[in-house]
């Protein structure tokens, strides 16, 4: 299949240069940091543009993409620091493609950020196949770390029901201070 083998290597492609733009941000940032806050370790991550109010778009991308996904806000939304914007745009990220990759044919997510007076949750629920592993792969591995270091939490598993699929949920409090 060219046009299944093109779209999945024009995937990775678009992953790799934005995972190299990323790199790029956090070496930016590394160097031209305050010296004061880099010996107290409270460097700051430079503004990007993998933000909360781009999820959207990334749901909209996955649709193009073959993966039929809707995208729902629930609150009045926050500001949360760059490191946890990109963190959950990364995490939503990786949750799409797991579902394009393994929800099979004729799958659908659904993306859902949720602002409370306590933090902000971001929840990625898909149909189709559920696929489970005797040990989490790089990405669930990726998306525990991205989460940790954003002072919140994830959780991962398949869905119950008829519908199955698989759910990805990662909250972050507001108030967590979040680790250099």
């Amino acid at each position: 299949n060219p046009d299944g083998a093109r779209e999945m290597l024009t995937g990775i492609e678009t992953s790799a240069r934005a995972a190299i733009d990323e790199l790029h941000d956090l070496l930016r940032t590394l160097r031209d940091a305050d010296p004061e806050k880099a010996t107290t370790g409270l460097l700051e991550v430079a503004p990007s543009t993998l933000r909360l109010s781009a999820l959207k778009e990334l749901a909209h991308h996955a649709t193009e993409n073959g993966l039929p996904t809707t995208f729902t806000v629930v609150g009045e939304p926050t500001n949360p620091p760059d490191l946890v914007q990109v963190n959950l745009y990364r995490i939503t990220q990786e949750a799409l493609t797991n579902a394009r990759r393994h929800g099979g044919a004729g799958a659908t997510a659904d993306v859902r950020v949720r602002y409370d007076e306590g933090g902000v949750e971001v929840e990625i629920t898909n149909t189709g196949r559920t696929k489970t592993y005797a040990e989490p792969g790089m990405g669930q591995t990726g998306m525990r770390e991205r989460a940790a270091v954003s002072g919140g939490t994830v959780e991962f598993g398949p869905r119950s029901g008829e519908r199955g699929g698989y759910r990805v949920r990662v909250r972050v409090p507001l108030d967590a201070a979040v680790p250099a």
